[in-house]
């Protein structure tokens, strides 16, 4: 039987994830942040196969907010040049930061 408190961590991550993580993937993937689109990834698949290893997932978020965190003026103005980035990327990569920044709160340590 699993723990009431691990199943409300996976559903916070299940229902983030529900939502946002083709939007999410797609702003990572325009921004080139290749290791965070692929810890995305791997944290999409943890979720369907095993609520378990939160830990693990924990750190794929966390991994997912640095590298978003390390998103400069630069990389969005080489973005918006190659075409095919929104216009208000700054505001996404904001947006999705104060995002995955509530959820790793709501996951605790």
């Amino acid at each position: 039987m699993i723990e009431p408190e691990i199943f409300d961590q996976y559903v916070c991550i299940a229902g983030f994830l529900a939502i946002e993580a083709v939007a999410l993937h797609e702003l990572l993937v325009i921004c080139h942040c290749e290791v965070a689109s692929q810890a995305l990834i791997r944290l999409t698949e943890r979720v369907a196969c095993d609520i378990r290893d939160l830990p693990v997932m924990r750190a794929e978020i966390d991994l997912v907010l640095s590298e978003l965190a390390g998103i400069g003026a630069g990389d969005l103005d080489e973005a918006c040049v190659r075409g095919g980035a929104p216009a208000d990327l700054d505001a996404a990569v904001r947006l999705y930061g104060a995002r995955l920044g509530v959820l790793r709160a709501r996951l605790g340590q």
